[in-house]
């Protein structure tokens, strides 16, 4: 636990880490030929306050290059991505069967502006949890 503390200080500050993201910035001189940047697990090491970590869900929603015209439907986006974690911090609440350790959730949209601004479809998805145990009370840290 003081080595993933280590790693991660700000773990314990947030709640959660970011271990990494891939954006789609065609525009962005870092992209890739597909138009995706990515960002590796330093991101999330060098989150160091509450506003680099709002930076980087700036940056993850798009919304530093999107159209204002278009910021209606993104912040649609970010409320449906709201309902979902909130239905399955519910979850978790009810929860006292189960432990989840070292799992992680995915959070993806489709930002596809083209078709007409309002199709953002948004997926949270708990991933990487081949460490389930059964434990009375369940898992009041997640």
């Amino acid at each position: 636990k003081k080595r993933e503390h280590q790693k991660y200080p700000q773990q314990e500050l947030f709640g959660f880490r970011i271990v990494g993201k891939r954006v789609y910035i065609p525009s962005h001189k870092e992209a890739g030929d597909n138009g995706y940047v990515f960002y590796p697990k330093g991101l999330g090491r060098s989150l160091g306050s509450y506003e680099g970590l709002k930076d980087a869900f700036v940056v993850f929603f798009g919304l530093e290059v999107l159209d204002r015209s278009l910021l209606p439907a993104r912040l649609k986006t970010i409320t449906n991505v709201l309902l979902k974690l909130r239905s399955m911090q519910h979850w978790f609440r009810d929860n006292d069967e189960f432990c989840f350790c070292a799992s992680s959730l995915l959070i993806a949209y489709e930002g596809d502006t083209e078709t007409d601004g309002t199709l953002d479809m948004v997926a949270v998805k708990m991933i990487d949890f081949g460490r389930v145990r059964r434990q009375s009370g369940g898992d009041p840290g997640y």
